[in-house]
């Protein structure tokens, strides 16, 4: 294991939504000596990446320093090879930071666990984008639905799951009704933070934590993978880490709700659970033949809000998705929102399948989301 040198990373670049404990170098081909004499030392898998910010490096010289020009990410990466770059040079491009799509596969591939992602953020965080309209609605959500019932537990839904899914939205809010939970449909504040603008993202951060405390809510059951990590990371710690946030299939399988579906299922995993498939790992409980598929998609073409700066890009991933010509089963309503704009069918969501739904996605419009807004 390598142990890295620190940095200093710009607040809040949030854990980039999961823990940078060391990980074991891609390939040991790729290392110096020195690297290789560090590797026998060994490190702690739980020690962090840095101390959120106090080493004495900034990360985008970190990049510079340790990028060994290998090509692996730009190989990996339809952006980066778009503009013939790799981690480091990104690192001295900040005009093309969102054309990122933030999906990590970079990370992922690279021998010296360099992050793209990080790199785009630190970038953004010194000059955030505008997203007028993506900010007007999201900071904080217009359409959130967040009641002044007192409730230790609470399923939060997002903002996009109960879009692109309605009715399987209701099912779950009738069942976990029976066991005294109550619900919350809002944005956890990820897209605005991927702007870059803390100005916004922390009027939508004092939104959910006021929300919390004012409900005495303990208990976070998420719906949404990207809530999930975005809860957890970036604003439990506001909480003081008052609340536990779980996500729902784990919660399901804890009181033993929800339909065992023994069928095959090829899974697009997202972008926020590539890391470790913590949640995949849960839905396989209830969908035991669950398999990973399209491995070479890095994303659905909505992750960092790329795709209007790289609508060709963002395209491309659709296509290599709709080529392959196969059912789709994701977790995510992003992703299957997006693939459903983008015509292709055959898209199922893994909590509709466990809830007995089976529902496919759904277009929004303004009136379904009235509707949920003032949802009872």
């Amino acid at each position: 294991m390598i142990r890295k040198k620190q940095h200093k990373r710009l607040r809040p670049c949030i854990e980039n939504f999961s823990s940078f404990g060391g990980e074991v170098v891609k390939d040991e081909k790729l290392l110096t000596e020195k690297d290789k004499e560090k590797n026998k030392e060994g490190t702690s898998e739980n020690e962090d990446y840095d101390d959120l910010g106090n080493g004495d490096m900034d990360y985008l010289d970190y990049v510079r320093d340790n990028c060994i020009h290998c090509g692996l990410c730009t190989q990996n990466c339809p952006f980066l090879e778009k503009y013939d770059m790799c981690l480091s040079g990104f690192a001295d491009k900040p005009e093309t930071t969102f054309g990122c799509f933030l999906c990590r596969k970079c990370r992922w591939v690279c021998p010296r666990d360099l992050d793209g992602r990080e790199v785009a953020m630190q970038h953004r965080l010194k000059n955030p984008g505008k997203f007028n309209i993506l900010k007007f609605e999201k900071a904080p959500y217009i359409f959130r639905n967040n009641s002044k019932r007192k409730s230790e537990e609470i399923v939060y839904f997002g903002c996009n799951f109960p879009r692109a899914f309605p009715d399987t939205t209701e099912e779950v809010i009738r069942v976990f009704s029976d066991l005294g939970v109550d619900f919350s449909i809002d944005c956890c504040g990820k897209p605005v933070f991927e702007t870059g603008d803390m100005e916004d993202f922390n009027r939508s951060k004092a939104s959910f934590v006021k929300m919390i405390r004012d409900r005495e809510v303990k208990r976070v059951i998420t719906v949404c993978p990207n809530c999930f990590e975005m809860l957890r990371h970036g604003i439990n710690e506001d909480l003081q880490r008052e609340i536990e946030v779980v996500n729902i299939f784990a919660y399901l399988r804890e009181k033993g709700i929800g339909k065992k579906c023994d069928d095959e299922k090829n899974i697009f995993v997202p972008c926020s659970d590539k890391k470790d498939y913590r949640i995949l790992e849960d839905i396989k409980y209830f969908i035991p033949n669950a398999e990973i598929g399209f491995k070479d998609v890095n994303c659905c073409g909505l992750g960092g809000l790329a795709g209007s700066s790289e609508p060709e890009i963002a395209r491309g991933f659709s296509e290599q998705v709709r080529k392959k010509d196969e059912p789709i089963c994701t977790y995510c309503g992003s992703c299957a929102l997006n693939f459903n704009s983008k015509g292709i069918g055959n898209i199922e969501h893994a909590l509709s399948i466990i809830m007995g739904v089976n529902e496919s996605p759904k277009k929004t419009s303004i009136t379904k989301l009235l509707k949920q807004k003032f949802m009872k």
